[in-house]
């Protein structure tokens, strides 16, 4: 007899540990064994880590099992990063997080809606909210989400301070990326942030070579998202370094991840 349990767990477990691949293994072991809403929201967790944001919409568009007010939630901030991630839609994924009870009493989802919400308003080039968003996080939780850290140091960046910054994403870097514990690529967007910070600050053989170590890994590991997240950031060093034909062919190498010119990656590139 299948223990779909472990199963779930074992793809929550892999997600954890950003290694998409081996939770879409288990999470579709799941679903087949008739696995309900956690096994489905495993399972498109993983396929949005690489890049297949399509199959993870169609999989919440109509979710397998009935969920109490933390699945619902769940839902729909899965649902929030497709709109962001695949439709470059912020003000819609921002609807579909004001969706979530408020009262939810899980204070770690709590973190990731608000953690997600700051996303989207930097996304929407709202600035000064996102960062209050993230920085509200932060200073709540004792061990708020990465994606909370990421947004409150960029707003500082954007906001003229990447020298500033640097020793804080450093800090982050160390202890909260699990490519420290684990060997796996972290958190594309923290690279890319600490990459132009080191260039920023005159450091620019060291942030090339954070940006090609870190794309690599991701390339390795078969992750394409990631890998165009990185690719964009060391285009846009390139440019600043006065090298604009190199950062469009990279660009151009990893068009088929960065997706449509619209889209949020397109934007960026």
């Amino acid at each position: 007899e299948v223990d779909v349990d472990s199963l779930v767990g074992a793809a929550e477990q892999a997600n954890s540990l950003q290694d998409p691949v081996t939770a879409e293994r288990f999470a579709r072991a799941a679903v087949a064994a008739g696995a309900g809403l956690e096994a489905g929201l495993a399972l498109a967790e993983s396929l949005m880590a690489q890049g297949e944001l399509a199959g993870a919409e169609a999989l919440l568009t109509d979710p397998r099992g009935s969920a109490d007010a933390s699945g619902d939630a769940r839902v729909a901030l899965a649902r929030a990063r497709v709109l962001l991630l695949a439709h470059g839609r912020p003000e819609q994924a921002l609807a579909a997080l004001d969706e979530i009870e408020p009262a939810n009493p899980s204070l770690q989802l709590t973190g990731q809606v608000e953690s997600m919400r700051a996303k989207c308003l930097l996304a929407a080039a709202d600035l000064q909210s996102a960062a209050a968003v993230a920085r509200s996080v932060t200073a709540r939780e004792p061990a708020p989400p990465l994606d909370a850290l990421v947004v409150a140091v960029a707003g500082q960046v954007l906001g003229g301070r990447p020298v500033d910054v640097l020793a804080e994403l450093e800090h982050i870097a160390r202890f909260r990326d699990p490519v420290h514990a684990t060997g796996l690529p972290g958190s594309p967007w923290l690279a890319g942030l600490r990459g132009v910070c080191l260039f920023l600050a005159a450091r620019g053989r060291e942030a090339f070579d954070l940006l090609e170590r870190e794309q690599s890994r991701a390339s390795d590991l078969d992750r394409p998202f990631a890998a165009a997240i990185l690719a964009i950031a060391r285009a846009l060093l390139l440019s600043l370094a006065g090298r604009p034909v190199s950062a469009r062919h990279l660009v151009d190498d990893h068009r088929s991840a960065i997706g449509p010119g619209d889209g949020p990656l397109g934007q960026l590139a």
